[in-house]
This record gives C-alpha cells, sequence and structure tokens, in this order.
C-alpha cells in the first residue's frame, strides 16, 4: 500500500511546479484541487497532473474560473473593453463585452483569442450595433437622431433626423465621416451667400444694369434687370460678379423673346417673330417678313444676315432684277450675265488683290486664304460693283469676322471704317484666330 502524502509536501511539489495550491485539503493523487499558475491564471489539477505535466485548460467549461481566467487575460492585454457575460458555454459561444466608453459587442471567446482582441462595435452580426451607433452620437455630440432600427452594413442607408427636423437617409460610414444634414448644410450656405440689397443692386449697376428687383435671398437666386437699351435680363449676383455680364440671347434667359423682339424694333427690322419659345440660337424659329411670307430660320442666321428667302427671291426676279432692262436684247442679256458673273467679277477681284500686294488691309499678314471685300455692299452698291476702289483685301479670318459683327447685305464703308478702327484699338484682335466674338452684345451691328 503506497503511503498517503502529506499536506505540505503536496504544497511544495505544486510550487516546484509553478503553481500555487489553493485548496487546503489534500485528499488523494487524482483529486482535483484550486491552484494558480505561473502566468496567474486558476486552475484545477491533481498532484497527478502535476507529475506527470499535464498542460492546464485555462478557458473551458469544465473550469468554473474559466469566466475569471477571461478578465484576467483581457487585463493582462490591456484591452479596452470588459466581460460582461458570467455564463461560460463553449470557446464558440458568444459571449457579452463592453468597452470603457460604454459601447457593447458580442464575439465568441474563439473570435477573440484568434483575432488577438481585435472586434467590431458596428456589424450586422452584433445585436448591440444600433445601440452603439445612438451611443457614439451622444459621446460626440453629434446633432442626429437614428430613426432606423436595423443595421445592414456600413454602407447601406439608415434614416436619420437632424435637430431641425430634417429627415435624410445616408449610411453610417458618412455619418462617421462627418457628413452632415444637407439641408441644414444648404441653409448655412444660403445665410453665407447672403448680401444686402443695397450691396446686390450696386453690383447690377457696376455691371451696366438697373435692377428690377426689391429683395434677394442670395447670390444664386436669379433676379430680373435691365440694360441701358433696354434689354432684360435674368441671371444670379454669383455670376455676374464671375462674367461681368449677362447673355441678352440665351435659353437660360426667360425675356430672350421679349429682347429679340426688342431689337426688330430698335434696328427697325420689318419683320415679326412668331414663335414664343426660345430653343437656342441654332435652333430654327417661325417669322414673318413685311410682305407676309412665313419661313423658319435660327436666331444665330438671322443675327448674321439672313433674311426671307421668298423676298430675296422677288428682289431679284424680273424687273427688280439689277441686270433688267426691257431695252435690251437677248444677245446683249447673255453679255451682262458674263459681264456679271464672270470675267467682269474675277477681274475685280484679282485688280484689288494686286492693288493691296495681297496683304491683308486689316492685320496686313499675307495668306493663301484671302477675300477680295466689297466695301459697300455688292446688293445695293450696284454703280461700285465692280469698282476697284469699292474693293479692299481681307484674310480669311479678318473676313469671316467682319460679317460676323455686321451681317451680310447692306454693308457700308462706314461699317468698314468703324471695323479697322475697333481692330486697331484691340478691341476685337485676339479674335481672328478664333472667332467667336459676341454678336449677341451689340444691338446696333446689323442693319435692317
Amino acid at each position: 500500500m503506497v503511503k498517503k502524502a502529506e499536506y505540505h509536501d503536496v504544497y511544495r511539489e505544486f510550487l516546484d511546479n509553478d503553481h500555487i495550491l489553493l485548496d487546503k485539503e489534500y485528499l488523494s493523487n487524482s483529486h482535483k484541487m484550486d491552484a494558480i499558475n505561473k502566468d496567474g491564471y486558476y486552475v484545477q489539477k491533481s498532484l497527478a497532473d502535476i507529475r506527470n505535466k499535464r498542460e492546464s485548460k485555462i478557458f473551458h467549461a469544465h473550469n468554473k474560473y474559466t469566466i475569471k481566467n477571461i478578465r484576467t487575460w483581457i487585463n493582462k492585454n490591456n484591452f479596452n473593453f470588459k466581460l460582461k457575460s458570467n455564463v461560460y458555454i463553449d470557446i464558440k459561444s458568444k459571449l457579452l463585452f463592453e468597452t470603457n466608453e460604454g459601447y457593447l459587442f458580442t464575439i465568441s471567446l474563439d473570435g477573440l483569442l484568434g483575432n488577438k482582441g481585435k472586434y467590431w462595435l458596428y456589424h450586422k452580426s452584433n445585436p448591440y450595433t444600433i445601440y452603439n451607433i445612438k451611443l457614439f452620437l451622444k459621446i460626440n455630440n453629434i446633432p442626429l437622431k437614428l430613426i432606423s432600427d436595423k443595421y445592414i452594413r456600413t454602407d447601406k442607408n439608415l434614416i436619420w433626423e437632424c435637430e431641425n427636423n430634417h429627415r435624410m437617409e445616408i449610411p453610417w460610414n458618412r455619418v462617421q465621416q462627418g457628413q452632415e444634414c444637407h439641408d441644414c448644410t444648404m441653409e448655412k450656405i444660403k445665410e453665407k451667400l447672403k448680401m444686402s440689397i443695397l450691396e446686390v443692386k450696386q453690383i447690377f449697376i457696376d455691371c451696366g444694369y438697373k435692377p428690377l428687383f426689391e429683395e434677394c435671398i442670395n447670390q444664386k437666386q436669379k433676379l430680373k434687370a435691365k440694360d441701358k437699351d433696354g434689354y432684360l435680363i435674368y441671371t444670379d449676383t454669383d455670376s455676374l460678379k464671375s462674367n461681368g455680364t449677362s447673355s441678352i440671347f440665351h435659353k437660360s434667359n426667360i425675356y430672350t423673346i421679349y429682347n429679340i423682339d426688342l431689337y426688330l424694333k430698335i434696328n427697325k427690322i420689318p419683320y415679326t417673330l412668331i414663335s414664343r419659345e426660345y430653343p437656342g440660337n441654332k435652333l430654327d424659329m417661325e417669322w414673318r417678313c413685311d410682305n407676309g411670307h412665313y419661313f423658319k430660320m435660327s436666331w444665330d442666321h438671322f443675327l448674321q444676315g439672313a433674311r426671307c428667302l421668298d423676298c430675296h427671291i422677288e428682289s431679284y426676279s424680273g424687273n427688280k432684277h439689277p441686270n433688267y432692262n426691257p431695252n435690251k436684247t437677248d444677245e446683249e442679256r447673255m453679255l451682262g450675265r458674263y459681264q456679271l458673273y464672270g470675267e467682269s467679277q474675277e477681274k475685280w477681284r484679282i485688280g484689288v488683290f494686286i492693288r493691296d500686294n495681297r496683304l491683308c488691309q486689316c492685320c496686313f499678314t499675307k495668306s493663301n486664304k484671302i477675300n477680295a471685300h466689297h466695301i459697300n455692299g455688292y446688293n445695293w452698291a450696284i454703280d461700285e460693283r465692280f469698282d476697284v476702289n469699292n474693293g479692299v483685301t481681307l484674310c480669311e479670318n479678318c473676313h469671316k469676322l467682319f460679317h460676323k459683327l455686321y451681317g451680310r447685305g447692306g454693308n457700308t464703308k462706314q461699317q468698314y471704317i468703324e471695323f479697322i478702327e475697333r481692330y486697331n484699338t484691340t478691341e476685337i484682335k485676339d479674335q481672328t484666330t478664333n472667332i467667336k466674338f459676341n454678336t449677341y452684345e451689340n444691338k446696333t451691328l446689323i442693319p435692317p
């Protein structure tokens, strides 16, 4: 029979194996007794376990100290959370934890050990995600109220309500990044953009417009004003400050039709615009000429000098044709056509080029693309059509710019002189290579 060991010998043997025996009574070698191992965890071991060097199960359902050991493990690793659960089932079962700030999360001990203490406060697997979001809002003094009671994932929309009772739908990650209520943000921007009515009016006056408004909410609000010629504009203060002017004829200007009617009146053009909607300067509108013809034409073409085709045909038909002479014979008529459209025209053109040494008389550059321009218009200065003194050499860019500004048909010597003066004062010089001069802003460019 083996002699039973004494308690003090058992205690010494536990101590020699880095364990502190807690039980005060030794019953047998196989009897499990409470002890603390070298890492500070509570275990249950028999003397036989100590002698056979058997490893202790620190976290196990059979270890009544597992909950205490988990708390010890948390403290030893200085994690910022604590264990709230008091019952341990197994390593795969979820336990409840609370962070130092009060956030709650559930995770199994297996997951916590495998992730080295990492956890997720906001996750669809965490039943306390909604609670955590509300706590986050409170801790960080975010003036939002979470209306949704279900969390899907961080980038899925939740319903929120701000302190001003505005509702919005944005994902949780946007709120974490600091996104505020859109309506409140817009109200702040509007408030920031507010100017006194006197300041707003002064901006319009400085740009050459007479204000036709008495109140302004912000710099983005479109306002009505009138220029010195009576044309109406519809623009906001911000755009006017940036551009210094506003378009008279534009799809965004609700007064464009009014302005076209005024343009026709100012320039005494005997045409009536039938269309009451402005589709843009490139799209056709319906017109009526003073002879009662109806036709369609874009505003861009009209500004360039295009007019009623039926009137044009009538004005060049029969006895209205510049070559008409009832006393001429058929032979004389054929000869006149040859002179008008053939040799006489070509001789005049070559004569202008030779006199000007093929040099543009506007920008004084030599170009392969030159045009012979009639100073007094071909259509009305009949006696000067083939007079070299009524012609001038212009490069293609300068020629296009001239007709862009003054239209085609009815051109005069005075227009040409004005064009050269404007060019020499650099008002339009830079536009000969990129002809985009805004003819819409000049109301007296195209004669009727």
